[in-house]
């Protein structure tokens, strides 16, 4: 059942309680007027963040990031969008001022932007990778550049598999993990990560299907209340969430990731910032990637 909020002029659906979404940005390419209108539905903060990257790509991933954020925390919390308020802790964690118990953690890499989102009380981390050997680099030049990221035994699984694709994709697998785990405790990468070991146990993942049977040892101490879902987007691109709840079993999460377009993306949305021609012609004259 959808209970629906009459505010400000706004009706607005409060019925989520959990949400998996993926855009993908490749299929996005926005034109100068289709910039200057997304950017007006973010906080003038927000839009300052976009306008950082010097590529266009990583711009628009951020601002699909936003736009992620800004739809959960208004479906989830009953508040029109121009009510919504995000700050920034001390680590730069995103935070909704107006309802702590809404967790929420998004990540772009590839061609897609992800976000997964809670209702309740837990810590909740997103990463996710594209499997894609470095050009240039040979792999084992690549692991011994990474080598102390890896505990021994995630490298011997690493170094199991079969072709060097398959380590490639092994190796960011992991690193999906570990990203998951430090951003959903809010503290970056400023941890030893020899202290975070998982364990693969389902050696093959399936698209749009979450595994959690991996398990994390925090030196070397098994956690049971922490449960990884991992899962393939498309062949190329790992996701892993990471969510600590400390009534363990209790939840009833979305099981699968729904990918968003641009309609669906903006559907609740509203201005709540001045439309700004010098932004959306500077981001249309960045170069597009590296």
């Amino acid at each position: 059942m959808q209970l629906k909020i009459h505010c400000n002029s706004h009706i607005v659906k409060m019925s989520l309680k959990s949400a998996r979404w993926a855009f993908d940005c490749k299929l996005w390419n926005p034109s100068e007027d289709e910039w200057r209108k997304t950017a007006s539905f973010l906080q003038e903060d927000e839009k300052q963040k976009v306008k950082q990257f010097y590529f266009q790509r990583d711009a628009k991933s951020c601002l699909i990031g936003r736009l992620l954020m800004r739809k959960f925390l208004t479906l989830s919390s009953g508040l029109p969008w121009s009510e919504i308020q995000i700050i920034r802790d001390q680590h730069n964690k995103p935070l909704c001022l107006n309802n702590p118990q809404l967790h929420f953690n998004v990540s772009h890499q590839g061609n897609f932007t992800v976000l997964a989102g809670e209702v309740g009380s837990y810590q909740l981390g997103i990463d996710i990778m594209k499997n894609e050997v470095k050009s240039g680099k040979r792999l084992e030049d690549f692991f011994r550049i990474m080598r102390r990221v890896m505990t021994p035994s995630e490298w011997e699984q690493i170094n199991s598999c079969s072709t060097e694709l398959d380590k490639n994709f092994m190796f960011y697998r992991f690193w999906c993990l570990k990203e998951s785990y430090v951003k959903a405790i809010g503290v970056g990468l400023n941890v030893n990560l020899q202290d975070l070991r998982f364990k693969v146990n389902s050696l093959e993942l399936v698209q749009n299907q979450f595994t959690t049977d991996t398990q994390f040892f925090l030196k070397d101490s098994l956690q049971s209340t922490w449960t990884f879902y991992e899962t393939l987007l498309d062949p190329a691109h790992c996701v892993a969430i990471g969510i600590h709840d400390a009534n363990s079993g209790t939840s009833n999460f979305v099981d699968k990731f729904t990918t968003l377009t641009l309609d669906d993306l903006i559907s609740e949305a509203e201005q709540i910032s001045t439309p700004d021609s010098e932004f959306s012609v500077s981001m249309v004259n960045k170069p597009l990637a590296p």
